[in-house]
């Protein structure tokens, strides 16, 4: 049995999304930290109304001086390229062209093109409190991904999902010691300000924490910078020195020796391509091969 057929009528699917739906996520996930750094309380520029436009607008409004190359990698995706990132992370995905996407997240003009998420088929509406989903946000409370539609959040509140406004500069106060099984941190420790306080928040709230960030021991960095004299763009690094929302750029050494000195415990270490692949080169040297690095963490 394919797994397609195993998960029929179990909800959200895997693979179901349409192509058109993942290129414009893939967009958003491109553009969300231009998103974040212009979106204010002013009209047409609140998160909402942003996410209304057609994809060549938007990018035109966060991103004008890139809009060109953005546009262009964004058409270039390939329907193969997209289901084998998913497939790779065992993702499913589902968008609003799927009769089976939720109903509470369908309506309105600025619902979310698509749904992606892991394990099997899941009904958002079948969440409950006693296995719900927290949401904590980034670096600010009105960024992207942050701020939600009354009507979704709504939806979420009734389906038992936690959606919870935070802002990590200022810390996790409001949550209790070992609040939670996980804290996870993507792409997130290398744009904040206070990054040894939050390490400390994180495994103050949860029993383990995992973290990922760009290496920038990453050869090609260093050549940039070696050979160049030029600050590192990339695949991981695509922003230019001057619109990064980027305040700490470090490498993997610089993390593990923060940790060793707060004595934080490596309970788990991968060293990625820029596709979030394991390779041999960076499981052979990860701080100078090295793209993406995620690790898992705990205190005892």
């Amino acid at each position: 049995m394919s797994t397609r057929e195993a998960n029929q009528g179990s909800g959200v699917g895997v693979e179901t999304a349409c192509v058109d739906c993942l290129r414009r996520s893939w967009l958003l996930g491109r553009l969300g930290s231009w998103i974040q750094n212009v979106v204010d309380d002013r009209a047409g520029r609140r998160t909402p109304e942003l996410l209304r436009l057609e994809s060549s607008d938007l990018v035109q409004v966060v991103a004008a001086k890139k809009a060109d190359q953005i546009l262009s990698w964004n058409a270039s995706l390939t329907e193969e390229e997209m289901r084998g990132s998913l497939a790779n992370a065992d993702c499913w995905s589902c968008c609003r062209h799927d009769k089976r996407f939720p109903e509470g997240f369908a309506d309105g003009t600025d619902a979310p093109v698509a749904l992606i998420g892991r394990g099997g088929g899941v009904r958002l509406e079948e969440l409950r409190m006693d296995n719900s989903v927290t949401v904590v946000g980034a670096r600010k409370a009105t960024g992207y991904g942050l701020e939600i539609d009354p009507a979704n959040l709504l939806a979420c509140v009734r389906a038992g999902v936690s959606v919870i406004h935070a802002d990590l500069e200022a810390g996790l106060a409001d949550f209790g010691d070992g609040s939670f099984d996980y804290v996870i941190m993507t792409q997130t420790l290398q744009a904040v300000r206070h990054t040894e306080p939050l390490l400390d928040e994180m495994l103050r709230v949860g029993r383990q924490g995992i973290v990922t960030f760009p290496n920038f021991g990453f050869w090609r960095c260093r050549a940039q910078i070696g050979l160049q004299g030029l600050m590192p763009v990339g695949k991981t690094l695509p922003y230019q020195w001057y619109d990064t929302p980027n305040v700490h750029l470090f490498t993997l050494r610089d993390f593990e020796e923060l940790c060793r000195r707060k004595r934080i415990d490596i309970l788990q270490r991968m060293v990625l391509d820029h596709a979030h692949r394991p390779r041999l080169g960076p499981r052979l040297w990860p701080n100078l091969l090295g793209e993406i690095a995620l690790y898992r963490l705990g205190r005892a």
